[in-house]
């Protein structure tokens, strides 16, 4: 990454809250996001944050998006940013199971208005 954004680092939690029937099966989830994004320039517009799915050095398609607005971006102040998005609907319950069974197969990733391909990113992992 170039220009100063490239001092930027982060460090994200994504809650995956599912409801189960009686036979375990999936009827509803909700995802939440926490994150901070640190060591940016004042005043870096934070603009989307989601999860892809693809393994670490590889770009992938997203598959559950934070609901950050790019219209608006969030920007730092002395250079860090804190935002936490709840409940946040995710009706593919194919993909709910499959984040939860293989984290390491997705990756979460933060934007910013001057890099809009990602800002921070970084592998996925369970933590019971």
């Amino acid at each position: 990454m170039d220009g100063g954004e490239a001092s930027c680092t982060g460090q994200a939690r994504m809650v995956l809250r599912a409801r189960l029937d009686p036979v375990g099966k999936i009827t509803s989830a909700t995802a939440q996001f926490s994150f901070f994004v640190r060591s940016c320039p004042d005043g870096t517009q934070i603009s989307l944050a989601h999860i892809h799915q693809g393994p670490a050095g590889q770009t992938g398609a997203v598959r559950i998006d934070a609901g950050l607005g790019r219209s608006a971006p969030t920007p730092t102040k002395a250079g860090e940013v804190g935002l936490n998005v709840e409940n946040v609907n995710v009706s593919d319950f194919a993909l709910v199971a499959d984040v939860i069974a293989n984290p390491a197969a997705y990756y979460f990733n933060v934007h910013s208005v001057l890099h809009p391909q990602g800002l921070v990113r970084g592998q996925m992992v369970h933590e019971p």
